[in-house]
């Protein structure tokens, strides 16, 4: 049973992307982002639920309200962004530009030395009905960073060259504020026994790159040693646990947690009679809540490998980079984008691997073909090295990469390590 049924913003937000590989959703999220604005306050708050009937408004002093966060009131600036980068609308950035940055200009008057307040946190990590290994006050002000990012960006697609300079210095600053206040040199951790709290700088590019080796192993540690390959993170933290293992090389790890069945996973919710995703880990509250059900999103970008380049927004340039892993001997998935279907199918046996791809009309995709040797993947049953149709990029980790246009493709390799 669900207990409520309000648009909370943090929630909803951090399964957008399985709900965009899911659904046809452009229509569905503008709607929400334009409830977002009918509830920000003049002083730039934004709600923790829209639409709202007055309830979760800042309070008349101009504080925040008691449930208020960064990683909820700022859906108002993140989800325009990830609309964009999904659907390629620029309509929506040029309305949400303004509302963006009378929300940060607001998160400014709320963080002292640029550490932001936060309530919520990484809500619901495990062994807490809060956020309780994450301090909160890392959670929202890595928030407050990646908005004052997403803004440059997005100054940058309109043109606002001195509003660029401006967003990227304050992200900065915040960046510098951070590791002052959380980050430990000697040990590379931000807080101890936190998923969330390693995962989150990472993945928005706050770690020094001369870090970044060190806060990795300690998350993976964490994981792997301290949690026993479990998640402990909360409905906040999972998806950018997820992200950050996915885009440093560790699907398999991501997919010891997806198959665990014991407290705390998924695999727990199902063996005690779940249908639905729980709110928590421990089953308390609501158990038809969709936070948690933002690994769906992984199940695409990381076994599919069907993911979204950043640079070519809306799929016009798609990368296929599937995770061959586990005890999985195949996987089906397509995804249903804006510019057509694309199709990432893969299949191992007998020391034999096989990729059937399906790129839309007018797309181009980058394909990550797991080989031992280069030379000996074919596709459509020729080398790949003669084909006029594939483009051999390099080698990478245990891949070969290829440049396709639009079209249906087979490669096929001999790989002993699979």
């Amino acid at each position: 049973p669900q207990r409520e049924k309000i648009g909370w913003t943090g929630d909803g937000y951090i399964t957008m992307e399985e709900a965009i590989y899911n659904f046809h959703m452009p229509t569905f999220y503008l709607k929400w982002w334009r409830d977002m604005l009918d509830v920000q306050d003049d002083n730039g708050h934004a709600s923790c639920i829209a639409p709202s009937p007055g309830w979760g408004r800042s309070l008349p002093d101009g504080s925040p309200h008691f449930l208020s966060d960064p990683w909820w009131g700022g859906a108002i600036v993140r989800l325009p962004w990830k609309h964009y980068r999904y659907y390629g609308d620029m309509r929506i950035l040029e309305e949400a530009y303004e509302p963006m940055k009378k929300y940060l200009d607001y998160v400014a008057t709320q963080a002292p030395g640029h550490i932001s307040w936060a309530n919520e946190g990484d809500w619901l990590e495990e062994g807490s009905s809060k956020s309780k290994r994450t301090p909160p006050r890392l959670a929202g002000t890595a928030a407050y960073y990646y908005h004052a990012r997403i803004i440059a960006e997005i100054a940058k697609l309109l043109g606002k060259d001195d509003e660029v300079a401006e967003y990227n210095r304050l992200a900065d600053e915040i960046s510098e504020a951070f590791h002052a206040e959380y980050f430990d040199e000697s040990t590379g951790l931000y807080a101890a026994d936190s998923q969330t709290a390693q995962a989150m700088p990472l993945y928005f590019g706050m770690t020094h790159e001369d870090k970044r080796g060190l806060v990795l192993q300690q998350l993976l540690e964490n994981i792997q040693k301290t949690r026993k390959s479990h998640i402990s993170s909360g409905i906040i933290g999972t998806y950018y646990v997820f992200q950050t293992l996915m885009e440093s090389g560790n699907n398999e790890l991501a997919y010891a947690m997806v198959t665990q069945e014991d407290f705390p996973s998924w695999g727990h919710m199902l063996n005690n009679g779940a249908t639905t995703v729980w709110e928590s880990w421990h089953g308390s509250g609501s158990r038809n809540h969709p936070a948690l059900g933002s690994v769906g999103a992984w199940f695409y970008q990381g076994l599919g490998g069907i993911r979204l380049d950043p640079a070519a927004p809306a799929f016009k340039r798609i990368i296929i980079k599937p995770a061959v892993i586990g005890d999985l001997d195949w996987v089906n998935c397509s995804y249903q984008s804006v510019r057509g279907r694309v199709v990432s199918n893969w299949r191992r046996e007998g020391g034999k691997f096989s990729l059937n791809v399906s790129v839309p009309v007018n797309t181009t995709a980058i394909v990550y073909v797991p080989a031992d040797n280069a030379k000996d993947i074919t596709e459509s049953d020729r080398p790949a090295a003669e084909s006029k149709s594939v483009k051999f990029l390099r080698t990478e980790d245990g891949t070969a990469v290829y440049s396709v246009g639009s079209g249906r493709y087979t490669f096929k390799a001999p790989h002993q390590n699979l």
